[in-house]
């Protein structure tokens, strides 16, 4: 076929995301709890944590026995794309994450209904006035400042207390900190395609507060029962507007990345302060908090991606909330899952095969495991005639069975319509009336070092 040949190339200038990169999700004043059914339903009131010498506040939290009625995923926008082997014209699915409160039981207060452990510190006989000091608040007898040997002990037994209590939730497949989560659909094959963005699931997205329960100051040692405001959750998703038939799609995989750090790199308790649980006063430890910025920063940067879940498709409701069931020992063995790519399933033996570590939370990965994309109009050289456009095809490196294009077009720049839409980078264009404008829009997975940089027209005619 005669015809022109028009190749635009992609860049920041002329290429942009037309939805956020990530979903948000955050508990939206309830987060809701689910107790071992043969120990009946329980309603609890979460104290708000607020303290009185500028470390940041905690969101107060409120809990209901039972599911959320709602995901509480803030709304798509968009549309997702359907998986190769589905049947078209029934809706698209999408899938809504959700965090549940979860029991520890060897940790959970029956009293506050946190984590509860206890911290042993000693000290050199010289502080234990001030060591005194801290648990009344009464400083009257205190005249010299704390010890460089208290200030280390004290604060590697706060720290410890924090990693035992994190190590325990992971251990229980139990979520304590941000991450981000996301779902592909996975073919006979052993192929992937994700159809939505990842969402960030805002949870304790901040350094925890140790308010303190009790103490006992010997004469060279102190102890105290100390309350670890943070709410361990577990996963689940409502997944939507589900396919009359599967086709080859098999298993809903669900990948996630690590969860951000809620230890300060240097950690450094300093003492303790007052601080208001609910409508009482308490004593707490004092340390270097991480803040929400710094915690959710971490969160949305990391991109080492793995499989940490993966659902038959006959075990999926419509509409309905379910509990994820993670692979055992997800959380506490990080590096044995498998990374999620659009290739295949893996082998088994997680993905740190390059020898290189990928969970550096101070360090942003650039790659992006969705895309949604769309390009300015483009005039394809010739802004004041129509033409007729038979074919366009994406320029890159990708996994060509992962990707959708979209192309519309316009005479004026106000009314947009779409002309074609197809997979495997490249569509036909079914129509024969021509126009001036045209945009492109590309969504898709992307494996690591996959890229789009350019757009091909095929222009049979101009007027």
């Amino acid at each position: 076929m005669k015809g022109k040949i028009v190749r635009v190339k992609l860049g920041k200038e002329n290429l942009h995301d037309r939805i956020k990169a990530l979903q948000l999700w955050r508990p939206d004043k309830e987060l809701f709890e689910m107790w071992d059914a043969s120990e009946g339903s329980e309603t609890q009131s979460q104290p708000e944590v607020s303290e009185q010498s500028g470390i940041p506040k905690s969101a107060g939290v409120s809990e209901q026995s039972g599911i959320p009625k709602s995901a509480g995923v803030s709304e798509q926008s968009g549309a997702p794309g359907q998986g190769d082997g589905l049947k078209a014209g029934e809706g698209e699915m999408s899938v809504a994450f959700g965090m549940v409160k979860a029991k520890l039981d060897e940790w959970t207060s029956d009293v506050s209904g946190y984590p509860r452990g206890a911290v042993r510190f000693r000290f050199p006989e010289a502080d234990r006035e001030r060591v005194s000091a801290w648990m009344t608040g009464d400083f009257g007898n205190v005249s010299e400042p704390a010890s460089d040997t208290l200030l280390k002990n004290v604060t590697a037994a706060v720290q410890g207390l924090l990693n035992q209590y994190i190590a325990a939730a992971s251990g229980h497949n139990l979520f304590t900190s941000p991450f981000k989560v996301g779902w592909a659909l996975r073919k006979k094959d052993g192929t992937r395609e994700m159809t939505q963005p990842l969402t960030l699931m805002q949870i304790n997205p901040q350094s925890p507060a140790f308010p303190i329960a009790n103490f006992s100051v010997g004469q060279e040692e102190a102890q105290t029962l100390t309350d670890i405001i943070n709410n361990p959750c577990s996963l689940q998703i409502t997944a939507s507007a589900l396919p009359a038939d599967w086709g080859d799609v098999t298993h809903v995989d669900i990948v996630a990345t690590p969860q951000a750090s809620l230890l300060p790199q240097d950690m450094q308790v300093t003492g303790v302060t007052t601080v208001m649980v609910g409508d009482k006063r308490r004593r707490a430890y004092h340390y270097n908090r991480l803040d929400e910025t710094e915690v959710l920063g971490t969160a949305s940067i990391q991109n080492d991606l793995r499989i940490i879940a993966s659902i038959p498709v006959a075990d999926i409701a419509d509409g309905q909330p379910s509990s994820v069931q993670l692979i055992p020992g997800a959380l506490d063995n990080w590096k044995l899952l498998d990374k999620f790519s659009t290739g295949g399933t893996g082998s088994g033996t997680g993905g740190d095969d390059d020898g290189k570590d990928d969970n550096q939370d101070n360090k942003e990965d650039k790659w992006e495991p969705y895309i949604d994309k769309e390009t300015d109009p483009l005039d394809l050289g010739d802004p004041e005639r129509r033409k007729w456009v038979y074919m366009a095809a994406l320029r890159g490196c990708f996994d060509r069975k992962s990707i959708r294009i979209k192309v519309y077009a316009s005479r004026h720049r106000q009314n947009w319509r779409l002309i074609a839409d197809g997979r495997r980078g490249w569509v036909s264009a079914a129509t024969h009336q021509g126009f001036r404008w045209f945009k492109v829009r590309v969504t898709g997975s992307m494996n690591r070092g996959d890229y789009v940089d350019a757009v091909s027209f095929l222009v049979t005619r101009f007027r």
